[in-house]
């Protein structure tokens, strides 16, 4: 694509203008069996497996590229207490655990013919509805020991009495500040649309845990009340002056482009984006120049079935 659109007279050259020949030099395709969306029956899918010919490859696109790592390019960015997230774990509560060996039965059961009734899509949403809240799942709420979301307000509200008294002065990123800032990045259990504010979901299930440890709930914004660039433009002006200290978000809201790193200490990530580009660019939010910290949090909590980290998801 970027050979195409930056030196197309290269491809001409080599005979390769044309996407099918393209393919064919430096593709491989491979044909295999896949659900459909629905998982209702199985389709045959040709998708490009792996490159072939790569010298040649690399020879055509060194011609007009230039790579930079991070460690060249000369600023001061935060490092990660500890070098890497840490994983804490948590266990599940017994109903989370026996609706969980009931997925493992459910599987077994599927009947070719009626997907409708029940087919792995299905099943796998549910596992991971139940890892991440047992609400989500039409479960009772959890005890707080095994709930994720008592323990990711634990760590907030951690961080947030640690440094309250921290000064941080005025720079050309805001005006001087007292105390820090903390980003959740959470991809289910989201805000609807028209749901009204009586509407509960994971946002409002952390937030209430926040305000019951002592936080204010003006200092508490999700991004899904925030539509259009100037109302998106006043939030990230209170995440940088101290009156936001607490941010809640989805990748597809504001997995790039949010720029809220002045005074951000701490990341957490209550269930790992989809990709692994993702989940760069989730820790690109504080990883990032105009930081005033010098280190991070990185704490995490995990299930024993499924683990969330505030800077990079492993799965178990």
């Amino acid at each position: 694509m970027m050979t195409k659109y930056l030196r197309p007279d290269l491809l001409h050259a080599a005979g390769l203008g044309r996407i099918d020949n393209w393919a064919g030099t430096f593709a491989k395709p491979v044909s295999v069996a896949e659900m459909n969306a629905t998982a209702t029956r199985i389709q045959m899918r040709t998708r490009m497996a792996e490159y072939a010919n790569v010298p040649q490859l690399v020879a055509m696109f060194d011609q007009f590229r230039d790579v930079v790592t991070a460690d060249q390019i000369p600023v001061r960015l935060p490092t990660l207490d500890g070098g890497t997230p840490q994983i804490v774990e948590f266990d599940m509560g017994q109903d989370a655990l026996d609706a969980m060996a009931d997925l493992d039965v459910r599987m077994s059961t599927i009947q070719g013919d009626r997907m409708d009734l029940d087919n792995s899509l299905k099943i796998a949403t549910d596992g991971r509805n139940l890892t991440m809240h047992p609400s989500l799942a039409n479960l009772a709420p959890p005890e707080p020991e095994h709930s994720r979301i008592e323990h990711a307000a634990d760590l907030i509200w951690q961080v947030h009495s640690d440094h309250a008294d921290l000064r941080i002065p005025a720079d050309k990123y805001g005006p001087e500040m007292t105390g820090v800032f903390q980003l959740v990045f959470c991809d289910r259990g989201t805000p609807k649309a028209g749901a009204g504010p009586r509407a509960r979901n994971l946002y409002t299930e952390l937030r209430d845990g926040l305000v019951a440890r002592g936080m204010k709930p003006e200092e508490i914004a999700f991004m899904h009340d925030y539509e259009g660039p100037k109302a998106k433009a006043r939030l990230v002006e209170a995440c940088a002056d101290g009156r936001i200290r607490v941010l809640l978000t989805s990748t597809k809201k504001r997995g790039t482009g949010l720029n809220v790193q002045r005074a951000l200490k701490q990341m957490i990530n209550l269930d790992p984006a989809w990709t692994a580009a993702d989940m760069e660019q989730r820790l690109g939010r504080i990883i990032r120049q105009g930081n005033v910290h010098e280190s991070v949090r990185t704490s995490t909590r995990a299930s024993a079935w499924s683990t969330w980290s505030p800077a990079a998801p492993t799965t178990r």
